[in-house]
């Protein structure tokens, strides 16, 4: 508790110097203001105690202020002093109330240490969300997104069309597949023109590039930031419903945001946990190696999981949509709402639900059966180099394994052994599903669940086949016998 003192006299002041002080959301502090009025405390009365904004609840316990904070940020409490002779004082105390203990450093504070993981600063997590700074376009390492902007028209913002990058606070992605923008009040730019696939070896932007961004409803801003949780370091979801004042801030105050984050993009305390503590006194003990995912109950605590590490599968799964104010999510629902890893849906880029494919989920029962549903992402990737840059000097070793270092067997046929890789079949759009089941077409109610809204967790003729075998990709999964001897 800090405090400016004022006079030791051996009298109060007329009104006692305000002071500050901390709380964590969820927990009582006890504080004492009649410490701070100088050297005669003795026979003064703490009599009244307010909290501004209902953010948190107060009351006089012991002559001290018992205070319970319910809302993040700064809480003033405005109390009143009663000497033994009758004369009142007045003053307050701000309260910064945190969500957690811990608090984030930054990656670069990280890399004051951990110098060897520098590559990191190089991948694709950090550049999830990039602020616009000064009006311009994001430096990105291997992709320039200054072109994009001019073919992003016709979009569902109240603010209109983006004539520049002054006209835009975030951009989203551009580092391997696609790039999306929100505009100045934190709304995502929907539309038929909105969102655009990254040129192939540097070519410019053109209306090829083109792929829409669907509304979600009529009228303009209907498309809130909701992706926080996965493309940010720190992410609180704002929490609106009556009475549940824990979190109620949106970042930079924009009506678009659905929350606040601590740092933009996934850094590394994404996935080690908040490191003020380590970096004070770094011991194996105050950080996380390898996080294990956060549950439902503690998204729903006081502290919502903020400074906690994240899961590789909190992102990389469908089930890892979870949001405020239930948590649970609409995938999983059915089978407890507090697992990762939800069942396999028909979604174009795999690797972003890579738990889903890897537990291999029975889409009617929900248990996990695949073959590699006890994987660790770390098995196989080097979290801190880029997969899809891994041609580049500074992300060499970001496979860690190959396919060939557990599988040994050959190919069946030469067409194959001459012309595929592995991931050709196995692992289309990056999906991490491996297994194939080619015995019935495609569209065949096989592939699917009873009820039809998910898949079985294998791929079919279009995914493993159609990627070189444009037109007759079917026919040629129903003549074939096996690839592999």
């Amino acid at each position: 508790m800090s405090a400016t003192i004022a006079g030791c006299s051996g009298q109060a002041p007329t009104s006692p110097s305000p002071f500050t002080t901390s709380a964590v959301i969820g927990e009582v502090t006890m504080i004492n203001p009649i410490s701070h009025i100088g050297d005669d405390q003795d026979g003064w009365r703490l009599d009244v105690v307010a909290v501004e904004a209902e953010k948190g609840v107060a009351s006089v316990e012991n002559n001290q202020i018992r205070f319970q904070p319910r809302q993040i940020g700064v809480a003033r409490l405005d109390y009143t002093m009663t000497s033994a002779q009758g004369a009142q004082r007045h003053s307050f105390v701000e309260v910064t109330v945190q969500a957690h203990h811990l608090s984030y450093v930054g990656s670069e504070a990280c890399l004051t240490c951990h110098i060897d993981q520098e590559s990191f600063l190089l991948t694709g997590h950090n550049f999830k969300l990039s602020p616009i700074k000064d009006g311009q376009a994001p430096k990105l390492p291997y992709t320039d997104v200054s072109g994009a902007l001019k073919f992003v028209k016709g979009v569902n913002s109240s603010l209109g069309d983006p004539q520049g990058f002054e006209d835009v606070s975030h951009v989203i992605g551009g580092y391997m597949r696609t790039v999306m923008f929100l505009d100045k009040n934190g709304y995502i730019f929907a539309g038929d023109n909105a969102r655009l696939d990254l040129p192939a070896n540097g070519e410019p932007f053109g209306p090829e590039h083109i792929i829409p961004v669907p509304t979600r409803g009529d009228g303009h801003d209907t498309r809130p930031y909701v992706c926080g949780r996965c493309h940010t370091t720190g992410w609180l979801d704002y929490t609106k419903q009556p009475g549940d004042l824990r979190h109620r801030q949106r970042q930079d105050d924009l009506p678009g945001m659905t929350g606040t984050f601590e740092q933009p993009g996934v850094q590394c305390e994404a996935c080690h946990g908040a490191g003020s503590e380590h970096i004070a006194m770094p011991t194996k003990e105050n950080i996380t190696r390898v996080a294990q995912g956060r549950s439902r109950a503690t998204l729903l605590s006081p502290g919502m999981g903020f400074g906690e590490a994240i899961s590789c599968g909190e992102c990389h799964s469908e089930d890892g949509q979870r949001h405020y104010p239930s948590f649970m999510s609409h995938y999983n629902k059915d089978f407890g709402g507090d697992s990762l890893g939800g069942r396999v849906t028909e979604y174009a880029y795999g690797g972003r639900y890579t738990l889903d494919g890897l537990l291999g989920m029975d889409p009617d029962t929900g248990i996990a059966e695949g073959a590699k549903r006890d994987f660790q992402c770390t098995d196989c990737h080097n979290p801190h180099k880029s997969t899809v840059n891994r041609d580049k000097p500074e992300h060499t070793g970001a496979l860690k394994t190959a396919c060939q270092d557990c599988h040994t067997m050959a190919f069946n046929d030469k067409a194959h052994e001459k012309m595929a890789a592995c991931t050709d079949c196995h692992m289309p759009t990056s999906a991490h599903i491996f297994k194939i089941d080619l015995s019935e077409p495609s569209d065949s109610a096989y592939h699917y669940s009873a009820d039809g809204r998910y898949r079985q967790p294998w791929l079919r003729a279009v995914e493993a086949c159609k990627r070189c075998h444009q037109q007759d990709y079917e026919q040629r999964a129903g003549t074939l016998t096996t690839v592999h001897k």
